[in-house]
């Protein structure tokens, strides 16, 4: 076939394959369906460009620019950026240029290559800002005024309470007195104990008081650590209690704000939601409760230990 030829039926095969691409609502976007070399980075000029010249074997820019309706205006800045990816090779001392397609394979891996690594230096630039950037807004003075929100739901009621433990600086006091039927404590458990264990390494105080029966689910579901990405888990880390002398279930944090569940009036097992209360005054109040309850419990320094009491 006759290099014109060639060029008039790559050009056809591009159209007929963006035509049908319309027709049938597929044409691909960055992110949308099919993986295209836009999501590695290429400009659409230059993905054009290069599946052109893979069809064509070899060509010169006009040739490529034809075949991918390319603009012979664009062509060359498009070239230029496929030289920068590593994308095509060009024929020493021809006149004109002649370029080549390098192997999808290898042009794929050089992206994907360059890419990761970029992301990598972004990730270590972000993090190494982190501390930086959170002393710089905690230096914002924050009223002590009175806020409250609210949550319906299992599932938005725990990450509501975790991310109110993830806030806590100086001490976290979890009380609760039975464990909700929506929620499997093989797989509650260690969430709410990896998180506390985040608060541990940040030097936050953890004081826990259970219920008889709570403790009994725990050590079965849990014993010392399953589940758990730091086993066998040290129940000595936290200050851990038992008391059959409880009404509820909350979360003080900080001496400032508590995490209160709500029941469902129509399932008691049930959890209904959870209420957040930034106030120092009902918090102190709460704290009175926990702490005529905390000292009248017993102390636990292993779940297994405790089951055979």
């Amino acid at each position: 076939m006759e290099p014109r030829e060639l060029v008039y039926t790559v050009r056809v095969y591009i159209q007929r394959d963006a035509m049908s691409d319309r027709r049938e609502g597929t044409e691909t976007r960055i992110g949308e369906g099919e993986a295209t070399l836009r999501d590695l980075g290429f400009s659409s000029y230059e993905e054009r460009a290069y599946r052109a010249l893979l069809a064509l074997g070899s060509a010169t820019a006009s040739e490529i620019s034809e075949a991918s309706e390319v603009p012979m205006g664009r062509i060359y800045d498009a070239l230029s950026g496929l030289e920068s990816h590593g994308a095509v090779r060009t024929q020493d001392g021809s006149h004109p240029t002649v370029y080549a397609a390098v192997e999808p394979e290898v042009v794929v891996d050089r992206v994907l290559e360059v890419r990761t690594r970029e992301l990598r230096d972004r990730l270590e630039r972000y993090q190494s800002q982190r501390e930086e950037l959170v002393s710089a807004l905690r230096e914002i003075e924050v009223p002590e005024d009175e806020f409250w929100t609210a949550v319906m739901g299992p599932e938005e009621s725990m990450e509501l309470l975790l991310e109110r433990i993830d806030t806590a600086e100086s001490s976290v006091t979890l009380v609760a007195d039975t464990v909700s039927s929506q929620f499997e404590l093989d797989e509650l458990g260690p969430r709410i104990l990896e998180t506390l264990f985040d608060a541990y390494r940040r030097e936050v105080d953890i004081s826990i008081l259970l219920s008889e029966s709570v403790l009994d689910q725990l050590g079965r579901e849990l014993g010392d650590g399953e589940g758990l990405d730091h086993r066998p888990f040290d129940w000595s880390l936290f200050e851990l209690r038992a008391s059959d002398d409880l009404h509820g279930n909350f979360t003080l944090i900080d001496d400032a704000e508590i995490c209160i569940a709500i029941p469902n009036p129509a399932a008691p097992d049930d959890l209904f939601g959870m209420v957040n209360f930034r106030d120092a005054h009902f918090a102190a109040r709460a704290d009175a409760t926990f702490e005529r309850a905390w000292g009248d419990a017993r102390r636990i320094t292993s779940l297994s230990t405790a089951l055979e009491e």
